[in-house]
């Protein structure tokens, strides 16, 4: 009997731990030497990502992917698109990635005067190259730290004042979070080698406390109000529908979206005004039942909707080849119906057996909430 209970313990043990294994949230940390730890006498228990693993604890499993020397610029000198490591990065399905890339792009000589202008664009590659795994990882891409000596053509001002802004732009067009890195490390060289480029035990253990403090911050909600949808307070605001900026002449900076179109949106925080750290709140999906009005009718000859008059359905014709969905709302702006799939088809039926006899107004919609058609339509159950 004790020998069967040892064998029942020991599978619960296996299954319990398996469980555990299974839960843990895994992050990838994307970057160069500073990230691999360079320079520091045990990489694997002193650099950042070793030192956050501890922060964090059991409930993450933090991999390192940090390779010295490489560039985030495909026609860089050392691309880390090359690397084993970026594609070992890839196939751990990461719930969270962490890229910190960038230093070795400002040699100006070497990578950043010649390609400088393909920065953006292979960062934004790799933001989407993430961005399309399975497991749908929260990213946060990192402001490069302080140089705190001109080595190896590495230079400050450059990435201060080019690199940092081109990665700022990529986290403000992509909606993921960004990490001020350079004023969190600023001010602190005795935090870093000699050569002035990597951080000591110190400086990355101090990358990683502020990390961890990024990573536990609790993500915020949006709060909807009478069609006017309001973030919390902060210092900045830039918001989001299905994941595209607002533009700041639509109220894409303000703390408040009034009479937003429906859809999915997200607004990116920067809670303390002298950081450029952004954190991407919770998403949430708005259904507006007011602003049917504000949508630009196209030709008459483009849409048709019959027969008329319209009692238990009607027939929506286009020559739009668009995807599109119908919303049917009342005056008041309630919503009554609307379409439970895209409408692909040149011809569809539209059920409105449950609505009763009345005016109402239409709107009909692109999957991009492209504003494509609205109208009256007067719906008779008398005949």
């Amino acid at each position: 009997m004790k020998q069967i209970q040892k064998i029942i313990f020991s599978l619960n043990f296996f299954l319990v731990t398996a469980i555990a294994i299974h839960a843990q949230v895994k992050v990838a940390c994307v970057g160069n030497s500073i990230t691999y730890g360079y320079g520091l006498s045990s990489p694997s228990t002193q650099s950042y990502p070793a030192r956050l693993q501890v922060l964090l604890g059991n409930g993450y499993s933090i991999s390192n992917f940090g390779v010295s020397a490489r560039t985030m610029l495909k026609n860089g000198d050392r691309p880390y698109w090359n690397e084993p490591a970026y594609t070992q990065a890839l196939a751990l399905n990461p719930d969270i990635v962490i890229i910190m890339l960038g230093t070795n792009d400002s040699k100006l000589n070497t990578n950043w005067t010649p390609h400088k202008d393909d920065f953006y664009g292979d960062y934004v590659d790799m933001i989407k190259s993430f961005k399309s795994l399975d497991s749908k990882p929260e990213i946060y891409a990192c402001l490069v730290p302080p140089a705190y000596k001109e080595i190896w053509e590495i230079s400050d001002a450059t990435i201060k004042n080019e690199v940092n802004p081109k990665i700022k732009q990529v986290a403000i067009d992509e909606c993921v979070n960004l990490v001020d890195m350079y004023t969190h490390m600023s001010d602190k060289n005795a935090m870093f080698l000699s050569d002035g480029i990597h951080p000591n035990a110190t400086g990355a253990s101090e990358i990683a406390n502020y990390i961890y403090e990024i990573l536990t911050t609790e993500k915020t909600n949006i709060t909807e109000f009478s069609n006017t949808l309001t973030a919390p307070e902060s210092a900045s605001y830039q918001w989001y529908l299905f994941d595209t900026p607002i533009e700041e002449i639509n109220e894409g900076k303000n703390q408040t979206l009034s009479n937003p179109d429906s859809g999915t949106y997200k607004v990116g925080l920067q809670s303390d005004e002298n950081r450029s750290t952004v954190l991407i709140s919770n998403e949430t999906t708005f259904e507006n039942t007011l602003s049917v009005n504000s949508f630009e009718k196209k030709s008459d000859n483009e849409f048709k909707i019959h027969p008329i008059p319209f009692k238990n359905y009607f027939y929506l014709s286009s020559k739009n080849t668009d995807s599109k969905k119908i919303f049917i709302y009342t005056l008041n702006g309630a919503l009554v119906h609307r379409s439970k799939n895209w409408i692909k088809n040149s011809t569809e039926k539209i059920e409105i057996k449950n609505i009763g006899s009345g005016l109402y107004i239409y709107k009909i919609i692109t999957p991009t909430n492209s504003n494509l058609h609205s109208g009256k339509l007067i719906i008779d159950k008398s005949y």
